[in-house]
């Protein structure tokens, strides 16, 4: 019968230096958390993007990258597995010439996916920023200047003055202007002196169109004249669709707007 009461003592003994997962004291296996400082740099067919280090009480094996058109979200339609790497860095190439999100989550050495990164936007090119941009903008503002930053290189930045940044952008951040106040001003440059043809883009979210909205306005030689513009305009210069649409110099588009909603123009 002592013999017995020993062995139950022991038993107990060895139990109790145990921690059972839910109880008081236990740890549980926590993923990795979310890449930090994710940055990109877009090129000729191609996006490079960086980032800082995930950590894990597993530790991490390797890195999972996403890009998208859209949000890349892990299992939409609309998203691609860049690839997956073990360090901090990856280059997407092969891309057409567009604008592209992509997103980073960390996997630990149990294969438990970590939360997914910031999304980051990036564009690629059909030839190196400098040689077919005239200027680009991804609504990035210098961190010790404060100026809007050119992403083409050629360093056409801009001065903000009553222009209000939002997280709301399209593809990131965005800027919000007032009715009557609010502009960029991007001092004249060679490379922005366009002798043939030019292609302007922009995202916009129109509010409000009683009147002609400036978007785009290259001055000209004094301040009666302009090289080219791109406007908002309430009735789209009587060109069809009627309604808001695009006045391009003094030429209406064929692409009417709708208040409330977002556009590439």
């Amino acid at each position: 019968m002592l013999r017995n009461i020993s062995r139950a003592l022991c038993v107990t003994t060895l139990i109790s230096g145990l921690t059972v997962p839910g109880e008081a004291g236990a740890t549980t296996d926590q993923p990795p958390s979310a890449p930090s400082g994710v940055t990109s740099q877009g090129g000729p067919g191609q996006v490079e993007i960086s980032w800082s280090p995930a950590t894990g009480d597993n530790g991490v094996s390797r890195y999972e990258v996403y890009r998208s058109l859209f949000d890349p979200t892990p299992g939409s339609t609309d998203t691609v597995l860049v690839g997956t790497v073990t360090g901090l860095s990856i280059v997407d190439s092969g891309l057409a010439a567009s604008r592209y999100n992509c997103r980073i989550r960390a996997v630990d050495t149990s294969s438990q996916p970590g939360a997914l990164s910031v999304n980051i936007a990036s564009q690629a090119t059909l030839c190196a920023p400098t040689d077919c941009l005239a200027a680009a903008y991804g609504m990035r503002t210098s961190s010790s200047t404060g100026e809007l930053v050119d992403e083409s290189g050629h360093g056409n930045h801009g001065t903000l003055s009553g222009v209000v940044t939002t997280a709301d952008g399209r593809h990131g951040l965005g800027f919000e202007f007032g009715p009557s106040a609010g502009e960029i001003i991007i001092p004249n440059s060679e490379s922005l002196t366009l002798d043939t043809a030019a292609t302007l883009e922009a995202w916009v979210y129109p509010t409000d169109i009683t009147n002609r909205r400036p978007i785009l306005v290259k001055a000209g030689p004094d301040i009666y004249t302009s090289s080219y513009e791109l406007y908002a305009v309430s009735a789209n210069d009587n060109q069809p669709p009627a309604g808001p649409g695009i006045l391009l110099n003094s030429y209406g588009s064929q692409m009417g707007l709708v208040l409330q909603s977002c556009f590439v123009i």
